[in-house]
């Protein structure tokens, strides 16, 4: 198991590596991306979600490259894929799976996106619009099916180790810009360090795997290398701080807090913990020395270089318009008219936008999908809440650190409403009688979604 851990993350670099230093041409590499979209989507079609697993974490860190070097191809083709496989599966899986939603509050996110087509009939930038309009339907498609199923811990356990493996392929492009060197690091994110991808976007996909490989290290049931995963933490933490995008790091600080939260009466997870420190050390002197100290400068500015002044601007625009908002996607343009703020910009925060482009219905719909689902997880027994609860997390800090942009945040909404426990796994519970006995039983149905593929 040791070997073939170490193989896939070897091999995972190497790939990431071949592909960061363009020895295959971009547009070959598009075309790989396109055939394998198609794979996966045949997968969809056959009902073959397994398999959809396997595959589909490694097309989502890949849409990163795609978006910034191969740009011919379109920049949602990922999100529509998900649309298609997702809906499909929602609507035609044979069994009428539509009628057993279990999370009743996904209506709300339903009456958002009807609210989102009928408040964009006049829109101020007709291709900003639309690209949102796409995003919100990917997040309901994928939503939508979740309220359906619950995931088993196999099913929940193959995402999690192929979105750690394709972190580390994204790690290996990444790694080729340090390679080559001839990096100015300045106090703003890096595209020169981040291998001419967008610094913020990799901050979403490198905080959420750097979080997995943190639990899997801390995890008494993963019985892999802790060495091996140590260091891609580290190689992949390293190169996510010297993105100079601090939103990554920020994610991942807040979900290892709730982790070390809801495990503060595991005493051998918080001495693994503090075992990782000087690994910590060795990230911290090496940014530092890497980047001439600029790293620190950056860390030390004040502000959310203007999130802030942009979320205040939305909810001024929201008492301006209480009732409907400005649009969907009206945001952007609408600012500069009103000489809200000098340059076109997006608001970066979901939750604001909803409320200045469409008011108090986009308050009660958006606000109130991510409210009811909160509370259906706060009512979930340990340890299905522990863990809904670090994807709704992550979810809600990258939404709002950068809007609603990459398909790996569909796939948290996916987890947090689908960790839910099956019969089968409450039964197990009703036959364990002694509060001890339970914890374990508890642990040990959980455990597995920290271990290798069952």
């Amino acid at each position: 198991m040791k070997f073939k851990l170490l193989y896939n993350y070897l091999i995972a670099v190497a790939l990431g590596i071949i592909v960061g230093f363009k020895v295959i041409p971009p547009t070959t590499v598009g075309i790989f991306y396109i055939s394998i979209s198609f794979l996966c989507l045949y997968y969809f079609l056959t009902k073959n979600i397994n398999k959809v697993f396997q595959i589909l974490p490694y097309l989502i860190y890949t849409e990163v490259f795609i978006r910034g070097v191969v740009r011919s191809f379109p920049y949602l083709t990922l999100q529509y894929l998900m649309i298609v496989g997702f809906l499909f599966n929602t609507f035609f899986a044979g069994s009428n799976s539509i009628s057993k939603i279990h999370f009743k509050g996904v209506f709300f996110l339903v009456l958002f996106f009807i609210l989102e087509i009928a408040n964009g009939f006049a829109p101020l930038i007709p291709k900003i619009t639309n690209a949102i309009q796409w995003n919100t339907l990917t997040l309901l498609a994928v939503a939508l099916w979740a309220s359906t199923i619950k995931l088993t811990s196999k099913q929940i356990n193959t995402l999690m180790e192929n979105i750690r493996i394709a972190s580390v392929y994204l790690a290996g492009i990444v790694v080729v810009a340090h390679l080559q060197g001839k990096i100015d690091y300045s106090t703003a994110s890096s595209s020169e360090a981040s291998n001419g991808m967008a610094p913020v976007q990799l901050s979403g996909y490198f905080g959420v795997s750097t979080f997995l490989f943190l639990i899997s290290i801390l995890s008494s049931f993963d019985k892999r290398a802790k060495i091996i995963q140590i260091a891609a933490l580290v190689f992949t933490l390293t190169l996510m701080i010297l993105t100079f995008s601090r939103g990554g790091l920020y994610f991942f600080a807040f979900a290892a807090l709730i982790y070390l939260f809801y495990n503060r009466s595991n005493l051998k997870g918080y001495f693994k913990f503090i075992f990782l420190l000087p690994a910590f050390y060795i990230i911290y002197t090496f940014v530092i020395e890497q980047s001439e100290g600029r790293v620190i400068t950056r860390y030390e500015q004040k502000g959310t270089s203007n999130r802030d002044v942009l979320a205040i601007i939305g909810f001024y625009i929201f008492q301006e318009n209480p009732i409907i908002g400005i649009g969907t996607g009206n945001y952007n343009k609408y600012i500069v008219q009103k000489n809200y703020f000098s340059v076109q910009s997006g608001v970066h925060d979901e939750y604001v936008r909803a409320a200045a482009e469409h008011g108090i219905f986009g308050i009660i719909t958006y606000w109130g999908f991510f409210i009811a689902l909160l509370v259906d997880i706060l009512k979930r027994k340990k340890p299905e809440k522990e863990y809904a609860v670090y994807f709704y997390l992550l979810f809600f800090l990258i939404t709002i650190h950068n809007g609603l942009k990459i398909a790996i945040q569909p796939i948290l909404i996916l987890l947090a409403i689908s960790i839910k426990p099956t019969i089968s796994a409450y039964t197990k519970r009703k036959k364990v009688k002694s509060n001890a006995n339970i914890t374990l039983q508890q642990n040990n149905e959980f455990g597995k979604y920290s271990t290798m593929p069952n």
